[in-house]
């Protein structure tokens, strides 16, 4: 009986319904993530690129604490839901996260300065990479626990009835 709850808490992570449903939530997000830095509400015009790190950030701080959160630790936590589905929901490894991360990331700074729609910053490559890590770290992190859960899980089965189950 054990067994079958092992493999039941094995497979529910592989059914075909929940990994369609996780897709297409990542799509809305990426849909969303490209409106908000990219689209803008059609606000085109603006067009600058600054490759000098952090330094816009420091007269935001000074006028207002809210919009230097929202602009610094936006631009991590908006990417880290992109690391953690690459990871956690179709089984990438780390480094392959923040590449695609890093790649998504510059495609959107490529397209701010190409239609104009803001300023194409290195600090918002940097920080979205970032963001895609810990989101990546934190799939992996969640792998882990789960992995470990069916390990115990095996481990009190062939405990409790003697042998291993498979």
């Amino acid at each position: 009986m054990r067994a079958g709850m092992d493999m039941h808490f094995i497979h529910m992570y592989n059914n075909p319904v929940k990994r369609k449903v996780s897709d297409i939530l990542f799509l809305v997000y990426i849909a969303v993530l490209v409106n908000i830095t990219v689209i803008r509400r059609f606000q085109f015009g603006e067009r600058s690129v600054n490759l000098t790190l952090f330094t816009e950030y420091l007269p935001v701080l000074h006028n207002s604490l809210y919009r230097f959160a929202y602009l610094f630790f936006g631009n991590i936590l908006w990417f880290m839901p992109l690391g953690f589905y690459l990871v956690f929901c179709r089984k990438q490894k780390v480094s392959h996260a923040v590449i695609c991360g890093f790649l998504f990331s510059m495609l959107i700074e490529i397209m701010q300065y190409v239609l104009g729609t803001g300023i194409t910053e290195l600090d918002d490559l940097i920080l979205n990479t970032f963001g895609s890590f810990l989101g990546a770290a934190a799939g992996q992190a969640l792998q882990t626990l789960r992995a470990g859960r069916v390990v115990r899980m095996n481990g009190a089965d062939s405990h409790v009835t003697g042998h291993i189950s498979h």
